[in-house]
């Protein structure tokens, strides 16, 4: 069976909410105690249909007979450079892993990312996410950024 990548619709919001989900839960246990991991699969849903209803934001899906089994987020942002494109989010359904889908979804947002006029294309990457390191390592991407994070006390307003 093969693969089809297409522009994701408001009827693919369920599929991807539930690839989303499994992706936070892929990154909750590389980096546990982060809150952002925390969302169900019904917060997933709303996020991605806000996603599909914006115009900033580019949503291809990978198509395996008839089903949604992996998905790209693009955003296209204008920087002093020039324009440039974000994979903001790559999941493939991890039964499919290592099967071209998420090749074919990179070849996919690249394309997209190209034709939009943009002058280059970056991905974030869990520093422990050795897999996805890898992934994109195999095709040409190169670190160029360390991004550092931290945790913050709850700070709750006073009367």
């Amino acid at each position: 069976m093969e693969a089809t990548v297409r522009t994701a619709t408001l009827d693919d919001a369920v599929p991807v909410g539930r690839l989303f989900t499994d992706l936070k839960h892929h990154h909750q246990a590389l980096n546990p105690g982060n809150p952002r991991y925390g969302l169900d699969q019904e917060a997933c849903e709303q996020l991605t249909r806000a996603d599909l209803n914006d115009p900033a934001v580019t949503v291809i899906v990978a198509v395996l007979g008839d089903e949604v089994r992996g998905f790209a987020k693009l955003i296209l942002e204008d920087k002093p450079w020039g324009l440039s494109c974000e994979v903001e989010t790559l999941i493939v359904d991890e039964h499919l892993r290592g099967r071209g889908l998420g090749t074919l979804l990179m070849e996919a947002a690249e394309k997209t990312a190209a034709e939009a006029g943009a002058l280059g294309i970056r991905v974030n990457v869990l520093r422990l996410n050795e897999r996805a390191r890898s992934f994109y390592q195999r095709r040409d991407y190169e670190a160029i950024a360390v991004r550092y994070g931290k945790s913050l006390p709850s700070v709750s307003s006073g009367g």
